[in-house]
C-alpha cells in the first residue's frame, strides 16, 4: 500500500518542478520531526510577511500540508483540472507577493533526487532535520502500518525492521539519507541548515532563529519568538491536532493506496499522545532490532569517524 502512495506523474512532478533560489524545503527522513519543522518554518513565513501576530488568521488552515505543500505528493492532491493554489508547485504562495514571496514545502527526498535549479542557477534553501535512529525506528512502526490501514500490534518489530531494510520506505535507508544530506551541508552551509530533533526538544528558540536566518530574517523580536515557541510547543500542537495529522494528503491518497473503507481508523496522527518523545526507541524496541540498528549505524556513519548518533548530532552543531 506504501508503493502506491505516490502516482509515478506526482513524483515526477515534485522532484523537477521548477524551483526559485528563496524557496524552502522542510526534508528529513520519515518520523524525524518532518510535521513541527513545518509549522514552525510556516511561523516564520508569518512573521516574515506580518501576518502571525492575529492568531486566529494565522491558525486558519484545516491541516498543515495545505499551506506548506508536499513536493511529490502535490500533484495527486490537486483537484483535477485546477491551477494554482499552494498544491500547483509552479504558483505562488505569498498573498502580498506570489511571484517572488517565499514558498515552503515539504520532503522526504534524498539529496540526488529533491528538486534543485538547474544549471549554474542559485539552488533551493532546505532545512534537515536529523533525529536518533532508534527514535526514528521505534515512531516509524507505530505510524506507519497504521496509516496503510494496519493496526501495528499486527506487525512486530522484528518485522517492520525487516521490511525497512528491504526498501519499505520511499525515502531509502535512513543511514544513507542522512548521511548524504550532511555531506551537502558541509558543502552548501549557506543553502543548507542541518539541525537535531533533540536540539529543537531543548532549544527550540534557538533552532527558530537559525531557521529564521536561512529563510532571511536575521532578527525574530523577542515577543514573535517567544510566542513561536508558545505555538510550537508539543502542547499547543496537541490541542490543534487535527491540523497536524496529515489527512488532507491521506484522504487524497487512500483509494489509490487500496485502503479498503472498513480498515481501522487511522487515528496515530503525527502528534500522538505519547509521541515526541527522547529516548523511546532505546526503552521500546526488541534488542535485536536495536542490534540491527547498531551494526548499521558503524557500517555508514562509524567509517566517517561518527561512532555514535552523539557525536554525529555534535557535528551537524558545528556546521
Amino acid at each position: 500500500r506504501n508503493a502506491r502512495m505516490h502516482s509515478r506523474k506526482s513524483v515526477e512532478n515534485g522532484r523537477n518542478f521548477p524551483v526559485r533560489e528563496n524557496d524552502v524545503f522542510v526534508s528529513t527522513y520519515p518520523k524525524s520531526g518532518t510535521t513541527w519543522m513545518q509549522f514552525l518554518s510556516h511561523n516564520v513565513r508569518l512573521v516574515i510577511e506580518n501576518e502571525f501576530l492575529d492568531e486566529a488568521k494565522a491558525m486558519n488552515f484545516n491541516e498543515i500540508t495545505e499551506k506548506v505543500p508536499w513536493d511529490i505528493l502535490a500533484e495527486d492532491c490537486r483537484s483535477i483540472g485546477t491551477i494554482g493554489g499552494a498544491q500547483d508547485l509552479r504558483a505562488g504562495q505569498s498573498k502580498t507577493d506570489p511571484k517572488h514571496g517565499l514558498r515552503l514545502f515539504k520532503s522526504h527526498e534524498s539529496v540526488e533526487a529533491i528538486a534543485k535549479r538547474k544549471g549554474n542557477e542559485m539552488m533551493a534553501r532546505y532545512v534537515i532535520v536529523c533525529r536518533n535512529p532508534e527514535d526514528v525506528f521505534h515512531s516509524f512502526h507505530q505510524f506507519l502500518p497504521a496509516y496503510c490501514g494496519i493496526d501495528p500490534e499486527e506487525i512486530r518489530a522484528e518485522t517492520f525492521c525487516d521490511a525497512i531494510f528491504a526498501g519499505a520506505s520511499h525515502s531509502g535507508q535512513y543511514w544513507e539519507w542522512n548521511m548524504d544530506w550532511f555531506q551537502f551541508a558541509e558543502k552548501h552551509p549557506e543553502r543548507v541548515l542541518m539541525v537535531c530533533f533533540e536540539d529543537m526538544k531543548e532549544d527550540l528558540a534557538g533552532v527558530i532563529r537559525k531557521v529564521a536566518k536561512l529563510m532571511g530574517e536575521d532578527f525574530i523580536a523577542s515577543a514573535d519568538l517567544k510566542e513561536m515557541c508558545r505555538r510550537g510547543s508539543f502542547e499547543y500542537m496537541r490541542k490543534h491536532k487535527t491540523k497536524f495529522d496529515d489527512h488532507f494528503v491521506r484522504n487524497k491518497v487512500k483509494k489509490q493506496m487500496g485502503i479498503p473503507d472498513d480498515a481501522p481508523e487511522f487515528s496515530v496522527g503525527k502528534v500522538r499522545e505519547t509521541g515526541g518523545k527522547i529516548g523511546d526507541g532505546k526503552k521500546k524496541l526488541p534488542e535485536s532490532v536495536q542490534k540491527r540498528l547498531e551494526e548499521r549505524w558503524m557500517e555508514v556513519f562509524g567509517r566517517k569517524g561518527f561512532d555514535s548518533y552523539e557525536s554525529f548530532r555534535m557535528r551537524i552543531n558545528e556546521i
